[in-house]
């Protein structure tokens, strides 16, 4: 799939042709590449770009008219000065909100119990979607001061088993800030992807062996995550049982390429809005109560919606099938979802309700468009990540670099080891990159000529 600022550049270049009456690309293909740079991570000048080709926007809804009001919406305004994605801060603060609550709300289906404890993955490039700041900002600023438990810094099994014995109870949000070192790929990280994987979501009892105090049990737990990553550093790490093994199912993932916005010198928080956001915090978890089976509007409104759903399922209409096992869930992260929507929105009554759902489908459908894309960018092989890693250094530097710039730029990369060669002969071959050689018949340049498909 070409980058963002490739399709940006490729469509401004083409426009600028046209105006100069030396045009070669109809309009059809002009808006076809725009519907491809809608479903990038990169689409800060869609706006222009549709302006220019006269068409209305197809991209999903802003991100913020998706956030009811209430908790969540003043969690926006108050982070507006900051530079995090706020679809980074909602994911963030609802799993914060998710361990908060813990077993205190459950939704009841009869068969079994659902906990709001979701788990969420968030991805953008090192260094540039600031997925730290949000994330750091909701769990210690809000989260801890509200009274939530939080594992932090424990890689590993031993670490997590020791940090539980110490909660008076098994209730807490683990929170990775980088999840490709927890994961990583040998032995280790492929042992420890089933024991997160049960661990995640579970609510009945469980033993844990540590060295320290051997054979522990816990009972009534409620555990989830918060996990961030740069999609390339994850995909190098990242075993492939993560996928096949319903690890990753369990997780919402929240992908973007950069910055919202760009803030220069921002100012200080406002720590009035702060204390009121913890004294609501505190409130949501002196919540207690039972989501039952829901009434008849809201009932038929998720019966209809699950048919379908179930359908789509069965009928294979699900195009990537490492979304498959996602899409096997969706139901319940509905509910979890839902769950923290309500208990958010101070809703008087704890029930399931028509606005509620809808409003958590709204946000479920807008994390899935990014989808595809993030789980593509952390499925790809070596070759795969390091041909990615070439396109990107070459975009990012206007389509050109001479062979030594290139090498230092991207020659870090795990996947490129003894490799740099092979790789630029794979792109020369599929005619992606165009190799020159200098005036004085000496060095070579790289030249892009589009992006990867």
């Amino acid at each position: 799939m070409e980058g963002g600022s490739y399709l940006a550049r490729r469509i401004k270049a083409e426009l600028t042709a046209i105006e100069r009456g030396e045009g070669k690309t109809t309009r059809a293909t002009l808006v076809e590449w725009l519907q491809r740079y809608e479903k990038t991570f990169e689409v800060a000048e869609l706006a222009e770009l549709q302006k220019a080709l006269s068409v209305e926007g197809t991209q999903e809804p802003e991100f913020h008219s998706l956030v009811p009001k209430g908790w969540f919406k003043e969690l926006m305004t108050w982070t507006n000065q900051t530079e995090s994605p706020s679809s980074f801060y909602f994911l963030s603060a609802a799993c914060m909100i998710g361990g908060l609550i813990g077993r205190r709300i459950c939704i009841d289906r009869g068969t079994y119990r659902i906990f709001p404890a979701l788990s969420g993955l968030i991805l953008s490039p090192a260094g540039r979607g600031r997925r730290s700041t949000a994330c750091d900002l909701v769990i210690y600023e809000l989260g801890r001061p509200a009274g939530l438990n939080v594992i932090a810094d424990s890689f590993t099994y031993e670490a997590m088993g020791e940090a539980l014995t110490e909660m008076e109870k098994p209730e807490a949000l683990i929170y990775v800030g980088e999840l490709s070192v927890l994961l990583g790929k040998g032995s280790y990280g492929e042992s420890i992807i089933p024991k997160l994987t049960d661990l995640i979501g579970k609510t009945s009892t469980f033993e844990w062996r540590t060295v320290k105090r051997g054979l522990v049990e816990f009972k009534e737990p409620c555990l989830n995550m918060l996990a961030t990553s740069a999609p390339d550093w994850l995909a190098a790490n990242i075993p492939a049982v993560a996928f096949g093994g319903g690890f990753l199912s369990r997780f919402l993932v929240a992908a973007q390429a950069g910055p919202e916005r760009t803030v220069v010198w921002g100012d200080a928080l406002d720590e009035k809005v702060k204390g009121r956001l913890i004294a609501e915090l505190k409130e949501m978890r002196g919540r207690f109560g039972k989501l039952g089976k829901p009434g008849a509007a809201a009932m038929r409104w998720y019966t209809d919606w699950y048919v379908e759903h179930s359908a789509r399922l069965d009928k294979g209409e699900v195009v990537d099938e490492k979304l498959i096992p996602y899409m096997a869930r969706k139901h319940d992260h509905l509910l979890r979802l839902t769950t923290v929507l309500t208990v958010a929105g101070g809703d008087e009554k704890l029930e399931l309700t028509v606005d509620r759902m809808e409003q958590a489908l709204g946000l479920l459908n807008w994390y899935e468009g990014k989808l595809p894309l993030a789980y593509s960018s952390m499925a790809l092989g070596p070759i795969g990540q390091a041909q990615h890693a070439i396109v990107r250094a070459l975009e990012r530097s206007g389509g050109m670099l001479d062979h030594s710039t290139l090498h230092k730029k991207v020659y870090r990369l795990a996947p490129l080891a003894g490799q740099f060669y092979e790789v630029m002969r794979s792109l020369i071959e599929m005619e992606v990159v165009q190799e020159t050689t200098g005036m004085t018949g000496r060095g070579k340049t790289y030249i892009l000529k589009r992006g990867l498909e």
